[in-house]
């Protein structure tokens, strides 16, 4: 998933291609540029992994060689599999040279289906032949090491062999999910702009297919313990908002679209997206908790989209999903504590209202 995260957010533009191409290096030396900060773009993501699921795997109560391993043991097996997806997009590219862009989304599909299927359902018949083997977690670990690192030698040095080419995109991030007829209010504004992006349906696609798989596989019980961790992450829609109205928010003070205003709705728009959230946690008996958690992140994500716009530049998309992933990370730790994301939702509010002000503010 990580992988298909970076696949998705970084790419290069048609401008920043010819750029690329003007740089006094030859070629091979940057595709090895480009795939060292993919590489480690992903590497900081798999480490805010980490954090969030180490306490988890309860490790403080094991030995120090013990837990070095299992920490050498997962880096290398995320570099087997982020070098070796990189592998295997690298011969779809060069095999469908033309159709670039459709291999890779197959291909992104299809590792999506994937991860659904192995984290509802392969995963435990995993973990269940691990426990019943016989040899010791130290032996096991180990012989993971081992594999692991002789695969990354093939795979770094098959990469070398059939390097990944640079390709540019020139293509809309915007769809149309209303007619040209419908006359849009100030009130229906956060929901039309952040709808606009074809990201924002891919979310929606994506958390349709969490829902199926999980219905499939952990059946209605189990279901809305799974939908109360996957739907406040839809929250990270609202990273887009800045950058749908960037070009006329200059305007906006002409229409009587005023700061309080604006965020008065977007406060409204995203409670009202949020609210299968609340629902579904109120009946589990998690309180409003996970509402609360779905609102931190939202509001986060608006003021990064503030700050990172997509439109300004090529990394930032992916800034932004690294800062919402940290900041996920530390909203996940005050869920637990009681009344805890009360003023840091204030804190957030408070910003978003500035950046919007700001944003707003006519220049002479």
């Amino acid at each position: 998933m990580i992988y298909v995260l970076m696949n998705a957010t970084f790419h290069l533009s048609r401008s920043s291609l010819f750029f690329i191409r003007t740089l006094p290096f030859q070629y091979p030396e940057i595709l090895v540029s480009i795939a060292f900060f993919k590489l480690n773009t992903g590497l900081i993501l798999f480490e805010l992994v980490l954090i969030v699921t180490i306490p988890a795997l309860k490790l403080l109560g094991l030995s120090i060689l013990l837990v070095t391993a299992v920490f050498v043991s997962l880096h290398l097996v995320f570099l087997v599999w982020f070098q070796g997806l990189e592998l295997v997009y690298s011969i779809f590219n060069n095999l469908f040279k033309n159709k670039t862009k459709y291999a890779t989304q197959i291909l992104d599909s299809c590792w999506f289906v994937f991860a659904m299927v192995y984290f509802f359902n392969i995963r435990f018949r995993i973990d269940n032949w691990v426990a019943a083997q016989k040899i010791s977690l130290l032996s096991m670990i180990l012989l993971v090491t081992l594999v692991a690192s002789l695969l990354a030698i093939i795979i770094i040095l098959s990469r070398l062999k059939c390097p990944k080419e640079i390709i540019g995109h020139m293509q809309s991030n915007f769809v149309r999910p209303l007619p040209l007829r419908f006359r849009a209010k100030v009130s229906t504004l956060p929901l039309m702009a952040v709808s606009r992006f074809k990201l924002t349906w891919y979310y929606g696609i994506i958390v349709l297919v969490m829902c199926i798989f999980s219905l499939c596989y952990s059946g209605w019980r189990s279901m809305p313990q799974t939908m109360l961790f996957i739907l406040p992450f839809v929250a990270v829609i609202w990273s887009l908002y800045a950058d749908s109205l960037l070009k006329i928010r200059r305007l906006f003070n002409l229409y009587r679209i005023y700061p309080h205003v604006e965020l008065a709705f977007i406060l409204a728009s995203l409670s009202l997206l949020l609210m299968p959230t609340l629902v579904i946690g109120l009946l589990t008996g998690n309180s409003w908790r996970p509402y609360l958690f779905g609102v931190g992140l939202s509001l986060a994500a608006l003021i990064l989209g503030f700050l990172f716009p997509k439109s300004q530049g090529n990394i930032n998309e992916t800034i932004s999903s690294i800062l919402t992933l940290i900041i996920a990370a530390l909203l996940s730790i005050l869920v637990n504590i009681n009344s805890a994301l009360l003023p840091v939702i204030f804190i957030l509010v408070i910003l978003a209202y500035y950046l919007i002000y700001k944003e707003e503010e006519p220049t002479i």
